[in-house]
C-alpha cells in the first residue's frame, strides 16, 4: 500500500511539473487537445515494459460522449488446461534377496476458467489541458473455476483418485482516479489507482476415493467434503501505468 501511494504521488508531481511547462506555450500549440477523439483502446505497461490490456486481459475500450464524459469497458477471459501422465517403476528388496518390481501410473489433469466484466463512467475535470485529472465509478462482475483431477494407479495394489474443485464469484462496484498526459495528439500515458467494494462467494469441494486391490483383501474408502464462504470486502487496486491510443 505504501509503495503504491509513493508511485502515484511521484507520477502526480511529474504531471504537475509538465503542466506548468506546457502552460507557457502558445494556445495554438495546444489546439489538438481541445477535443477528445471518441474511440480509444487502453494498454497496460507491465513491469517488463510489455503492453497488456489496461482494464481486462482481453479487451479495454473507451468512448467519449464529450470532452468531460466518457464510458470505459473491460472484458477479461482466460482458460488453462494441463494434462500430465507419467509411468514409473518401483523395486522392493527383501532380506531373502527377493526383489519385486511394480509399475504404476500418475495422472494429473488441471483446468481453469476465469472471466470478468467491468464498466466505468469517467469524468474529466479539465479536458482542455494536455494533462487531465479524471475520476470514475462503475459495476463489475467476475468468476473463476479451478479443477484438479489426480489419479495414482498401482496395479494389483491400490488405486487412488482425488478431485478438487474451487469456484469463486465476485460482484460489486469500483471507484478510481487518475491522470492522463497527452504526449501526442492521439496518444497518452495514464496512471490510475482505485478501490473495490464487492460481494464474494467461495466454494471448495474435495472428493477422494481409495481402493486397496490385493486379492482377497479388497478395501474401498470414499470421502466427500466442501467448504463455503461468502461476505463483503473492501480492497484497493494496484497502481496501473498504461498507454491510450485514440482512433
Amino acid at each position: 500500500m505504501k509503495y503504491k501511494l509513493i508511485f502515484f504521488l511521484v507520477f502526480l508531481v511529474i504531471g504537475i511539473s509538465v503542466t506548468k511547462v506546457h502552460s507557457q506555450q502558445s494556445t495554438d500549440s495546444l489546439k489538438y487537445l481541445k477535443q477528445f477523439e471518441k474511440h480509444s483502446l487502453q494498454f497496460r505497461i507491465s513491469g517488463s515494459f510489455r503492453l497488456l490490456s489496461f482494464q481486462g486481459a482481453f479487451f479495454s475500450y473507451k468512448y467519449h460522449f464529450s470532452d468531460k464524459h466518457a464510458f470505459r469497458a473491460g472484458i477479461s477471459v482466460s482458460t488453462f488446461d494441463l494434462d500430465r501422465d507419467s509411468k514409473r517403476k518401483s523395486i522392493e528388496k527383501y532380506p531373502s534377496s527377493i526383489e519385486n518390481m511394480y509399475s504404476y501410473s500418475i495422472n494429473r489433469d488441471e483446468t481453469q476458467y476465469t472471466y470478468s466484466l467491468s464498466l466505468f463512467y469517467l469524468y474529466y475535470l479539465k479536458p482542455d489541458q494536455n494533462i487531465n485529472f479524471y475520476t470514475g465509478a462503475g459495476p463489475f462482475i467476475g468468476g473463476n473455476k479451478y479443477r484438479i483431477n489426480y489419479n495414482n494407479n498401482y496395479p494389483e495394489r491400490f488405486d487412488r483418485n482425488e478431485v478438487y474443485t474451487l469456484k469463486t464469484y465476485n460482484i460489486g462496484v469500483s471507484c478510481l482516479y487518475g491522470i492522463e498526459w497527452f504526449f501526442r495528439n492521439n496518444m497518452s500515458l495514464m496512471a490510475e489507482y482505485g478501490f473495490y467494494f464487492y460481494y464474494y462467494y467461495y466454494n471448495y469441494e474435495k472428493f477422494e476415493e481409495f481402493k486397496y486391490l490385493p486379492e482377497n483383501h479388497f478395501y474401498e474408502d470414499k470421502y466427500l467434503g466442501d467448504a463455503i464462504r461468502d461476505g463483503w470486502r473492501f480492497d484497493d487496486t494496484a497502481v496501473k501505468l498504461g498507454i491510450s491510443v485514440y482512433l
